[in-house]
């Protein structure tokens, strides 16, 4: 994924990683996997937003608008028209990549298409201080169905993974930090066959402070700190 159309031969490959695991542990840094959806933020198709869904997405941009000059990470939700697509950023999801940089080499991970991934992540990180190009997507996998740590370059006894879908990591499950979905759209719930009301709908967001990312960052700052 990092030179498209590259082949390396599987001896170069284990010399890659060894090579780059050592690299990190010399700065004391960990490799970290994010998923992108369910995990940092949720996504809903045009077309499967309603007319009762309208009214309170522009209520949310609106209030947002208002708090623009707070800086950075203020805006979280945005209509991409030219991929038909709302999205919505997960509350905390700057704070964790910020506090993550600093322990982690960070990766995104997805088994949505490159094109789409690359949006997402353009909204995450913008400048590309987070991720720069790691970006594993899946059009770069080596299976349409399961994510696997064959295609990162570093050591998998080094890796963590955060993800709300463990059972998709068939080989490294005991590499996985579960994550509990976050499900802002209506499209959501009902893609996972779930009854109830999404966050949009009870005009409600996770809490930044004690949601689920914050919650994580707890437990990755504790791994790392265990690990060395």
């Amino acid at each position: 994924y990092i030179h498209t159309d590259l082949k390396v031969n599987k001896e170069y490959v284990r010399e890659l990683k060894h090579r780059e695991a050592s690299r990190l542990i010399a700065q004391k840094k960990l490799s970290l996997v994010f998923d992108l959806d369910h995990t940092l933020l949720n996504s809903s198709a045009l077309k499967d937003i309603t007319n009762a869904d309208l009214p309170l997405l522009h209520e949310v941009v609106s209030r947002e608008a208002k708090s623009k000059n707070q800086g950075p990470g203020c805006t979280s939700l945005f209509v991409l028209h030219h991929i038909q697509m709302w999205t919505k950023l997960r509350p905390f999801y700057r704070k964790l990549l910020e506090e993550c940089s600093k322990l982690f080499d960070m990766h995104v991970y997805t088994m949505g298409e490159r094109g789409y991934a690359m949006e997402m992540v353009r909204l995450l990180d913008p400048d590309k201080s987070f991720f720069g190009d790691h970006v594993v997507s899946k059009n770069d996998s080596t299976s349409n169905s399961v994510k696997d740590l064959d295609v990162l370059i570093g050591s998998e006894k080094s890796v963590l993974i955060l993800d709300d879908s463990p059972k998709v990591w068939h080989r490294h499950r005991a590499n996985v930090l579960e994550i509990e979905r976050y499900h802002y759209f209506p499209s959501s719930l009902r893609h996972f066959g779930m009854k109830g009301k999404c966050l949009l709908e009870r005009r409600n967001d996770e809490s930044p402070d004690c949601g689920p990312l914050s919650s994580v960052l707890k437990i990755l700052k504790a791994v790392h700190a265990e690990y060395f």
